[in-house]
């Protein structure tokens, strides 16, 4: 696409001739500013023309101005702009004979638009196999900047013209070519006149990126499969992500390659990181012959999806065995695979003599608890695994048992009585010897009689959660256990809140989060509409406030108003306010990834 437009500077603007009106128009710029720079200058105020270039996505617009000399404004002009797209292959040469022509046509008084429509012609014009790529324009700051051409310059016009898509020409609203002459100073832009035109490759990805991933150029995301330029002689990082799996990264290093196009073959090899979030302390589960941790492994997409290979084999001392299959699609780290198991099975076999003969009565008695430490029965002893079954155990008969239970109690008596016997000879010994009693080493050696206890150890992240009124971001992400639940109570997320984390943490006696807990119970059920409008809102949107101080998301959930208009820089300004005045289901293990 060519297209031409001829405005006119004097005492406001006013639009001459348009070839054909589109989005192209909006990029063309004002530059009576520059202009008046340029022929106020004295080496240059004779000049009956002025070259300027504008550089966008959309393509190039080379403008030829023409100062309207002796008019009211210095900066009177009239200004015809050449525009064409950055997928046409034009030469130096051709894009040079486009100007003169145009520069006829604007010293008539009436422009033939014969001549206006031919420099629109594509005749001896092709399109790029791939169109040029160029980097996002600051629209913001006006910058502007020249380039001098001609005698003493390392370039004349024409080689100028052909090389249009230099990725700094973006950084600047317009850049000025202008013919080189002795003495020649410009202040007040920027002279790339010293600067080399760089050689670029155009780039492209085979095979074609799926929608459900985004691609990453040094860290700045582009189109899936819009090809993209670099540098000839440099190198760039590649990233594509895919959600629910590990980002793929290659490096790619344009060194020695001579082509002005080149197709990248990405091996969208994607893996998957499985974890187990388990919440049966000495469970294993193995996925692959490889033992899940809270960390994760990795596995091959391919692989999860063979039905013979993702079969996930979970083990725990107390319960059944289990190979469960999971569909690799549907599993997230919103959405766990939760995996039941069952208590093991344990039995027991009741042998009973009978009289006459040295045969027995037996019987099966299963039980689901855990394994039994002495006989339920009385006068039967508990064998542990004598010639059963890998959970069974035997009671047998004690033929003995009362005698035995009576003897116990005669050597209890005994011994009752030796010990105070011999509590009082010893008493009477030492009351004719020469030591004293020191009422310290008793002290100590009665405290060292007291029974030790081991305290259950209480994990590091429920210490944390107690001892501070104020939950950090980056705190709470050190512990693979909660490091997602500021996010979620940032954003207000209180189905996920109460059906899940309240499971992980209601057996922590965490005094804020009961209380937290016990609100969001009160608002749902009191208030069913306030609760679902403050579902999903952000809570605190200031993005360098990492703290959520509990007593004022308390308050906020009470005296807060949520309608449809409310927003959440509202939540953000009243966290921080308040934070300024401060300065499992038994049996129950999940997989995420």
């Amino acid at each position: 696409m060519i297209n031409v437009k001829i405005k006119k500077y004097s005492g406001g603007e006013h639009e001459i001739y348009t070839s054909s009106h589109g989005e192209w128009e909006r990029f063309i710029s004002d530059l009576r500013e520059p202009l008046q720079m340029l022929t106020s200058n004295p080496s240059l105020k004779d000049d009956k023309y002025f070259l300027a270039l504008i550089t966008d996505e959309l393509g190039y617009y080379v403008g030829v101005l023409k100062p309207l000399r002796g008019a009211q404004r210095p900066d009177d002009h009239l200004a015809g702009w050449l525009f064409f797209a950055n997928n046409l292959q034009i030469s130096g040469e051709e894009l040079k004979s486009k100007i003169l022509l145009f520069q006829k046509e604007l010293d008539k008084e009436v422009c033939d638009t014969n001549i206006l429509e031919s420099i629109c012609n594509r005749r001896n014009i092709s399109e790029k196999k791939y169109p040029d790529t160029l980097p996002q324009k600051n629209h913001i700051n006006k910058q502007y900047a020249f380039r001098l051409y001609g005698q003493g310059t390392q370039y004349n016009l024409e080689e100028t013209l052909n090389c249009l898509n230099q990725h700094y020409y973006q950084e600047y609203t317009a850049i000025f070519l202008l013919e080189n002459k002795p003495e020649l100073r410009i202040q007040g832009m920027t002279n790339l006149t010293d600067k080399k035109f760089e050689e670029y490759l155009i780039l492209s990805f085979l095979p074609e990126i799926p929608s459900n991933c985004s691609v990453y150029i040094n860290n700045i995301e582009i189109g899936r499969n819009k090809p993209f330029s670099l540098t000839k002689g440099n190198s760039l990082s590649i990233k594509v992500k895919k959600r629910g799996f590990e980002d793929i990264l290659l490096e790619y290093n344009s060194n020695n390659q001579t082509k002005d196009s080149q197709i990248l073959l990405l091996p969208l090899s994607w893996k998957r990181r499985i974890s187990d979030d388990e919440d049966i302390s000495n469970a294993q589960v193995i996925l692959k012959n490889r033992k899940l941790t809270s960390n994760g492994e990795l596995f091959l997409e391919d692989d999860l999806r063979n039905p013979n290979q993702n079969c996930i084999h979970i083990t725990a001392s107390g319960y059944e065995e289990r190979d469960v299959s999971f569909d690799v699609d549907s599993l997230s780290k919103e959405n766990p695979e939760k995996i039941k198991l069952e208590r093991e099975e344990k039995g027991y076999k009741l042998y009973i003599p009978l009289r006459g003969c040295d045969k027995c009565l037996n019987c099966n008695i299963i039980s689901r608890n855990e394994k039994l430490k002495e006989s339920p029965i009385k006068g039967y002893n508990l064998l542990d695994r004598v010639g059963v079954g890998k959970n069974e155990f035997q009671l047998h008969y004690a033929p003995f048992y009362p005698l035995k239970k009576l003897s116990g109690k005669i050597i209890l008596i005994v011994s009752i009585i030796l010990l105070l016997l011999a509590g009082y000879l010893g008493g009477n010994w030492m009351r004719n010897t020469f030591f004293s009693s020191d009422n310290n080493l008793n002290n100590k050696l009665n405290q060292g009689k007291e029974p030790i206890t081991e305290s259950p150890k209480i994990p590091e992240y429920v210490n944390y959660l107690k001892a501070n009124a104020k939950w950090n971001k980056q705190k709470m992400g050190t512990y693979s256990e909660i490091e997602d639940l500021w996010d979620d109570l940032n954003n207000r997320d209180f189905d996920k809140i109460l059906e899940q984390w309240n499971v992980k943490l209601s057996k922590s006696n965490i005094p804020l989060w009961n209380q937290l807990i016990k609100k969001i119970e009160e608002l749902k059920e009191s208030e069913p509409d306030k609760y679902k409008k403050f579902q999903g809102k952000v809570y605190n949107s200031d993005t360098n406030d990492h703290d959520i101080t509990i007593s004022a998301y308390l308050t906020n959930l009470v005296s807060v108003h949520i309608d449809d208009h409310s927003t959440n820089r509202q939540q953000g300004n009243q966290n921080r306010e308040q934070n300024s005045q401060r300065k499992s289901d038994d049996g129950i293990g999940s997989l995420d990834d």
